[in-house]
């Protein structure tokens, strides 16, 4: 191996060392990002479903019905 291939070795066996950060680079974009887009997404497409459920009273207005005679 060359030289800076060694070093590069070196640096990601020194920086996955920690716990603290293999959480950070790994299990948070792979597991909690996805799992946090995906509540979100359920969430509003729950409200979305709830909101075409309901129905509205209209009023209507008839114009003919209120004609003056003139």
């Amino acid at each position: 191996m060359s030289k800076w291939q060694t070093l590069l070795v070196k640096e990601i066996v020194h920086l996955f060392r920690d716990t603290k950060t293999i959480v950070q680079t790994v299990v948070v974009p792979t597991f909690i990002t996805p799992l946090l887009i995906g509540a979100i997404i359920w969430y509003i497409s729950s409200i979305a479903v709830d909101e075409g459920k309901k129905t509205y009273d209209v009023a209507v207005y008839d114009q003919m019905k209120y004609r003056t005679n003139r």
